[in-house]
């Protein structure tokens, strides 16, 4: 704001009147810098909360080890071994030998 600002002040025995003029503050930050900022800090504020989000999702999904019958000691659990073998062809070759 700019102007004048005029107080006065009295009293049964004086009166006193004092005028100051005001003049417009020059801007200590470009408003585009500030703006630049705030849009600056806000993308960074996202791209945590998102990393964050993700972190907590992938954690959420982890495999966990998986207990069977767990307390119960009554039940007697039996390991195996499974072998997958591929089904190898072997084919004779005929060699002519002359």
């Amino acid at each position: 704001m700019t102007g004048d600002l005029t107080c006065n002040v009295r009293n049964n025995v004086s009166s006193h009147e004092t005028v100051i003029k005001l003049k417009r503050c020059k801007d200590s930050f470009p408003s585009s810098l500030m703006v630049t900022v705030a849009a600056t800090a806000g993308g960074v504020t996202v791209l945590l909360l998102v990393a964050l989000c993700l972190g907590k999702i992938n954690h959420h999904n982890r495999s966990r080890p998986m207990t069977v019958n767990d307390g119960n000691s009554e039940i007697e659990i039996i390991y195996t071994d499974v072998v997958v073998m591929a089904n190898i062809r072997t084919s004779s070759l005929t060699s002519q030998s002359k």
